[in-house]
């Protein structure tokens, strides 16, 4: 079964490199998503996640990364489909 995390975010650390020169830094944040996947047959996890500070496209992203897990296929012996699992989800 996927295990599916979706919009932990944290606020990141002033850079230590100023590449633009300004003077002032904005506070920072980024919000993150995962999704762990189990690979039974092959005793192996599938990892996929998402990093972004552009916060205001965040519905756009989690949509786009439901899009990649609604495609991964079963085996037709499995009774559900991540599909499924993860309908109740987003």
């Amino acid at each position: 079964m996927p295990r599916w995390r979706a919009g932990a975010e944290a606020a990141l650390p002033k850079p230590e490199v100023n590449l633009t020169g300004a003077e002032h830094h904005e506070p920072r944040v980024s919000r993150q998503l995962q999704v762990i996947v189990p690979l039974v047959e092959r005793g192996q996890l599938a990892i996929f996640g998402l990093v972004t500070e552009c916060l205001r496209d965040w519905d756009d992203y989690v949509a786009m990364m439901a899009e990649i897990c609604n495609s991964i296929r079963w085996r037709d012996s499995e009774r559900s489909s991540i599909e499924d699992k993860l309908a109740g989800l987003l």
